[in-house]
């Protein structure tokens, strides 16, 4: 079944008919309403379009127009939508564009969504595998702004703060954490599977210099924000371990699947776009209902347990069975990552800062109508050889040129542009 067409993608093909049956249909709500009040006549609605529109003709191209557009909810409703599309409409959607992100939020709010797979996890010896299901309001705001330009909660911030000797737990014995390293740079501010959460302590023959002289000119510690866009919420395998081969998927997909507290986030830069994935917990889950005024997309029902959960669930924790627990840890450099049980990944938990309440963010328009979101980060700067010209080879010093080898008939093998590697990435999240 080839997914249903959006309002848009339907209205590309309507003629002046059809925009006037749309017309039609607004003006005459209640005209309508009353068709089908009781003791009404069993074809009231049919009489009531053959009054206003006499021709045949254009009685059935009411039928076929009505059957599309009054029933296109119906028909999203019932189409099951794979991980791998979802993916894509996520990673096509700009979040300072106000139509893309729209289409978004209906799309995870009135289609059958489907269970996006991450891959498979051996926290702390535990193996499992996780995924989730899109969702854009687990995670509640602590704090709400005011003001035409907040948006909904779909997109929230977290202020990250340094961690301080008193903050982290530390002691004086162990060097204290760079204030370069956060959460934004989780290759010198993270620990992975089997690494230490604690920065270790430096040998005191290796330098006599304090941390404080080594870099003179590094700015002073200060906040920086973590912006996100939420699209779901975490989920672990809860039974043995089994190979994620097609004969056993069937008894995977089954479960049980455990909630865990956690939502699945994507990372946003002030321009609207996306970067890496991350998992948040919801420390703080409302217990009552709360509607905001500036919030204008769909909404769906306020979670004040979590459903699904183990009953020996700890807060926190992925997984019943291990000890750590943290607040925020990155799976992956980009959502396209995702999508693959057989994957692997890990969780890398930032240990240089310490994150604060969940609040609204602002998407502000410059005096040139740019949009960009409030606190977040700017983009990424593309690779410095991008676009540069072609190295021009060397000059004839006179030596006779190399006799090239005969061609054998073998391709010529592709040389890779500056910027592709000629070696296959792994994954290395």
């Amino acid at each position: 079944m080839p997914r249903p067409k959006t309002d848009q993608e339907i209205q590309v093909g309507w003629g002046d008919l059809q925009w006037k049956f749309m017309n039609w249909f607004n003006t005459n709500t209640a005209a309508i309403d009353r068709c089908y009040w009781p003791g009404a006549d069993w074809d009231a609605f049919d009489q009531l379009v053959a009054k206003d529109f006499p021709q045949k003709e254009h009685q059935e191209a009411f039928r076929v127009w009505s059957d599309e557009w009054l029933d296109r909810h119906t028909q999203r409703m019932t189409y099951k939508m794979e991980a791998k599309e979802f993916i894509a409409q996520v990673m096509a959607t700009n979040f300072t564009n106000n139509q893309a992100v729209s289409q978004l939020l209906k799309t995870i709010a009135l289609y059958n969504m489907p269970w996006v797979p991450i891959g498979t996890n051996q926290f702390e010896g535990v193996k499992s595998y996780y995924a989730f299901k899109p969702s854009v309001d687990f995670l509640k705001p602590e704090r709400v702004e005011h003001g035409p330009d907040v948006v909904g909660k779909y997109m929230l911030t977290m202020k990250a703060k340094p961690k301080t000797s008193a903050a982290s737990g530390t002691t004086s014995g162990l060097t204290p954490a760079s204030p370069s390293s956060n959460v934004f740079n989780p290759s010198t501010g993270s620990t992975s599977v089997g690494e230490s959460a604690y920065p270790r302590a430096r040998s005191s023959t290796t330098s006599n210099a304090s941390p404080a002289k080594e870099n003179p000119e590094k700015a002073p510690d200060k906040d920086e924000y973590f912006v996100f866009a939420q699209i779901g919420t975490l989920h672990v395998y809860g039974a043995d371990y089994i190979p994620a081969v097609p004969g056993n998927m069937k008894r995977i997909n089954q479960g049980p699947w455990w909630s865990n507290g956690f939502a699945v986030v994507v990372e946003l830069n002030n321009k609207g776009g996306h970067g890496a994935v991350y998992i948040v917990y919801n420390h703080a889950p409302l217990k009552t209902k709360e509607t905001f005024p500036e919030y204008a997309g769909p909404s769906e029902g306020d979670e004040t347990a979590f459903e699904g959960a183990a009953a020996y669930h700890e807060p926190g924790k992925v997984h019943p069975s291990v000890k750590t627990k943290f607040k925020v840890a990155r799976i992956a450099d980009s959502i396209v990552r995702l999508g693959n049980l057989q994957n692997n990944f890990q969780f890398n938990v930032p240990t240089s800062n310490y994150y604060t309440q969940f609040s609204t963010t602002k998407i502000v328009t410059d005096k040139n109508g740019k949009r960009s979101i409030l606190h977040a980060k700017d983009p990424p700067k593309p690779p410095s050889n991008a676009g540069s010209p072609t190295p021009k080879p060397p000059l004839n010093t006179g030596s006779p040129a190399q006799r090239r080898p005969p061609n054998t008939g073998s391709p010529t093998r592709r040389q890779p542009p500056p910027t592709e590697s000629p070696t296959r990435r792994g994954f290395g999240w």
